[in-house]
């Protein structure tokens, strides 16, 4: 749920540092991106 009220408004993200499982970092936010990253 989360992820999809982040992708609709991504506004309301302003730095993440977000983990994936493979223990890679993602700083930022971009939409495309994030999609991918967190799947």
């Amino acid at each position: 749920q989360a992820v999809a009220l982040m992708l609709e408004n991504p506004s309301v993200i302003r730095r993440p540092l977000v983990e994936n499982d493979a223990g890679q970092l993602l700083v930022g936010f971009d939409p495309t991106l994030f999609d991918s990253f967190v799947r």
